[in-house]
């Protein structure tokens, strides 16, 4: 029962964060603007060459086979973990260019 009142108090919070947020249309947007006001341009900046980073070490392990070989070794260990091999399902792939990223 704690989980339930937990979760409603989680989602109860979220709605209201995107009431704060305007109207659906403009969310994004408003979201955006709010994360340009917080984060200086450099620490921006910053974050978004960690992300590179991370991505890149990401890919490159993707290229060497590493992420199939650690996947089947978790199908074999884990239980239900040959379903999830099977699913094909894998990390992230490269970080997607948007236009205008604020």
């Amino acid at each position: 029962m704690e989980d339930e009142d937990f979760l409603a108090a989680v989602e109860a919070r979220v709605r209201e964060g995107l009431d704060l947020a305007g109207p659906p249309d403009l969310r994004g947007s408003t979201l955006r603007s709010y994360r340009a006001l917080v984060r200086p341009e450099r620490e921006r900046e910053e974050l978004l060459a960690q992300a590179d980073r991370e991505f890149a070490l990401v890919r490159d392990r993707l290229d060497r086979g590493e992420t199939e070989r650690v996947r089947a070794y978790y199908a074999s260990q884990l239980p239900g973990g040959a379903v999830r091999a099977a699913s094909g399902a894998s990390g992230p792939g490269p970080r997607p260019e948007t236009e205008g990223e604020t």
